[in-house]
């Protein structure tokens, strides 16, 4: 009997805590429902989604072998959670690839000079000796400064990608590039308050079709090098309690903070995004946000995202220092069918993966 009741006691601690991790998965995986200019603590709940998603699937294996009939919760609980579960995971089978299609990419490349640890050549460029390999029809660059680039260099992307440009929001500002083997007819800018980050758009003649192509690079949060190495240093239990909690407590609020500014943001990109209905539309870049998050949501309402319909897996995008995450993102319009979107984790020549798409447009 006692044992009985030491086993009834367990399951109910556990069903206990099965509720209140259902509950925080279905909370942080519908926090990007929230603005964060509104609530900004909001915009980190989304950073904690897989950690509950993990919770959630070990809770159900757990009472698939040990107490089948409590699975149901996280089975309703996976369920009430598919829209957050789908966007965070890509969950698709491969399709071929039809012919025409356009091969475009989205690439934060670090100003063409590489990490610290691993700084890239001048004359002999190994990211513009990647971007060629590649053969893509449309590239957009975040972080692009072809100043770092000697002529050589600059000759050999030029032939590879002929229609290219690259512009500044201000004379010292964060730069963005297209590179392109289709002509580009026209440029414009999406408007909104930032001290560096923006928005460029093109409107690109591919074959007898005029497409409009949006280059991203949202508001980066305002973490320093040393946060991001304090970050490493407390997820692999490097800190103490103490160190940790004020570390925490320290990012979260400056996580929050840019957040409010880059919902302000997408808030424009998806105004822009509506204003050209009936137009198609590729829209890529570092979005510097999570899946699960106000800016992804917001500009992904009238888009296809690329990843989240084509893509496998997580999709991280940022590793570095510990974070893992996809920020980087390719849409399109509706009438633009994408294949095979994929995070090329192969290359380590910045900061941050590329991410490719196949693109079908008729």
């Amino acid at each position: 009997m006692a044992k009985k009741g030491i086993k009834g006691l367990f399951v109910q601690v556990l069903a206990g805590a099965n509720i209140v991790t259902s509950l925080l998965m279905i909370l942080t995986g519908y926090s990007y429902l929230v603005n964060p200019s509104k609530f900004s603590l909001a915009s980190t709940m989304g950073l904690f989604f897989p950690f509950f998603l993990a919770l959630n699937v070990l809770f159900l294996i757990f009472w698939l072998f040990f107490h089948w009939k409590k699975a149901y919760l996280p089975v309703l609980t996976l369920f009430v959670c598919y829209i957050p579960v789908r966007t965070y995971l890509g969950i698709n089978t491969s399709e071929e690839v039809p012919e025409g299609a356009i091969k475009v990419m989205s690439y934060n490349v670090l100003g063409f000079h590489g990490l610290p640890d691993n700084v890239l050549g001048h004359e002999e460029n190994a990211l513009v000796d990647y971007l060629c390999e590649q053969d893509c029809d449309i590239v957009c660059a975040q972080e692009s400064c072809e100043g770092n680039l000697r002529d050589k260099c600059k000759k050999k992307l030029y032939e590879c990608y002929p229609y290219h440009r690259e512009d500044a929001k201000k004379r010292n500002g964060t730069r963005l590039a297209i590179y392109s083997k289709h002509e580009i007819l026209e440029f414009d800018t999406i408007q909104y308050d930032s001290r560096g980050n923006w928005t460029a758009a093109y409107i690109l003649k591919i074959g007898k079709q005029e497409v409009f192509v949006i280059n991203n690079y949202l508001e980066i949060s305002s973490l320093t090098p040393e946060d991001r190495e304090q970050f490493s240093n407390m997820i692999r239990g490097n800190l103490d309690s103490d160190s940790a909690k004020v570390q925490s407590k320290s990012m979260i609020g400056k996580l929050s903070e840019s957040a409010a500014v880059r919902a302000k943001q997408a808030d424009a990109v998806a105004k822009y995004i509506k204003q050209h209905r009936g137009r198609k539309i590729i829209l890529m870049g570092d979005f510097n946000d999570n899946p699960i998050s106000y800016t992804h949501h917001t500009i992904s309402k009238d888009l296809t995202d690329c990843f989240v319909s084509t893509g496998k897996g997580p999709g991280w995008s940022y590793c570095h220092n510990a974070m893992r995450v996809r920020i980087d993102n390719i849409m399109c319009s509706k009438d633009i069918i994408p294949y095979g979107c994929k995070v090329d984790n192969k290359t380590s020549l910045s900061d941050h993966y590329p991410m490719v798409c196949w693109l079908k447009i008729d």
